[in-house]
């Protein structure tokens, strides 16, 4: 009888058994992208970006203040510049995410996480140099809390760009960059709110208003 030698078992590292249980192709570690779950979230995403960037133009046009390039104007200036630069990073990362293959994500993520962080340092630099006695010491450390907010999120962007490259890159970085996109339209919209004016929402106050049963006096006036 022929000699039957006991064959050992394959044991799959854990990102290659990821990628086999996901029904994903060998091949780079961007390809992971391919995921059919991924492709609908980024589709949706770039459809929501593209609406919220005509949007912003649409404000900065009815917001002369955030386009007018005068020095007074500085803060609106930066707010329509940060929300650009976040509805933007997220058009252009849902958009390669997209694109067959997968094999540009991780490193168009990486280019768009250094752009962001250097544009934002500029920001930083720019209120720096640039003080307005009109606002308070309040004002400004909230001014650079929300920039430290945002290098956060490029920084983080690009950790996971990066991880994306590297042999071990599995399906939790795209998930990742999913999250982010989510996160940079948040931020996004914040800074938006700010353009049109509404620097400080009190939605509670204005319930409030609403709410107040009105006086006598007004009454009356309407009679």
């Amino acid at each position: 009888p022929a000699l039957r030698l006991p064959v050992p078992a394959l044991r799959l590292p854990v990102p290659a058994l990821r990628r086999k249980q996901a029904g994903l192709t060998a091949g780079t570690p961007e390809q992971i992208v391919t995921n059919a779950a991924f492709h609908e979230f980024f589709l949706a995403a770039a459809g929501v970006a593209g609406a919220l960037i005509g949007l912003l133009f649409v404000a900065i046009s009815v917001t002369p203040a955030a386009a007018s390039g005068k020095p007074g104007h500085l803060y609106q200036q930066i707010r329509a510049a940060a929300a650009m630069s976040m509805f933007l990073d997220a058009l252009v990362v849902s958009l390669l995410a997209l694109i067959p293959g997968g094999q540009y994500l991780g490193n168009g993520s990486s280019v768009l996480a250094i752009v962001g962080l250097t544009s934002t340092a500029a920001l930083v630099i720019t209120v720096a140099r640039t003080p307005d006695p009109s606002r308070t010491a309040w004002q400004y450390g909230r001014t650079m809390m929300l920039f430290a907010a945002v290098l956060a999120v490029y920084g983080l962007q690009l950790a996971s760009a990066l991880g994306m490259n590297a042999a071990t890159a599995d399906t939790a970085q795209v998930k990742n960059q999913a999250i982010l996109v989510i996160i940079m339209f948040l931020m996004g919209v914040t800074r938006a709110w700010e353009v049109v004016g509404a620097a400080k929402p009190r939605v509670l106050s204005v319930l409030a208003h609403e709410l107040r049963p009105a006086s006598p006096a007004i009454d009356a006036e309407k009679q």
